[in-house]
């Protein structure tokens, strides 16, 4: 047995369609995206509570699954607005409390989905909160650079 190579076989020996790039440091988070909301909801809470992982890295993964589950959600598409709703609320509720641990793009799309799905009031003001915090943060680190870039231009 060649334990040497990675072993991308499913059950049905046919080769695995998911792992493009062995080598990809979300390979793991790909994985995950497979599970349903509650087994995958149970993971992410293991997960977080061990403390190994990093923030950033779970926002990563929280991000994959919210791109394999939540299709592009438009205000006509109404067929599964409760799945999708819950499914949004419980992908707000894992994020990360770090700062930086997801994207401002991503949490502005879960907070644009969390409007058109008609979220809670506190998924919405959380996923608000987060946001603002991470672009106060952006426009902080932006200045920065700038003053720094005027600066060593000027000496």
């Amino acid at each position: 047995m060649n334990l040497s190579r990675r072993d991308d076989a499913s059950c049905n020996g046919s080769q695995s369609l998911r792992h493009k790039n062995p080598l990809s440091k979300d390979w793991w988070a790909e994985d995950l995206a497979e599970l349903s909301i509650d087994l995958y909801w149970r993971t992410m809470i293991a997960i977080k509570s061990g403390g190994r992982v990093p923030a950033n890295f779970i926002g990563d993964a929280l991000r994959i699954y919210a791109s394999r589950w939540l299709p592009n959600i438009s205000k006509s598409n109404s067929d599964s607005i409760g799945k999708h709703r819950l499914l949004l609320e419980s992908i707000t509720s894992l994020l990360p409390a770090e700062r930086g641990a997801a994207s401002c793009s991503f949490l502005l799309k879960l907070l644009k989905a969390a409007n058109i799905l008609k979220a809670s009031s506190s998924s919405k003001r959380e996923l608000a909160t987060r946001f603002g915090l991470q672009l106060e943060e952006t426009t902080v680190a932006t200045k920065h650079i700038k003053i720094q870039f005027r600066f060593n231009w000027e000496t």
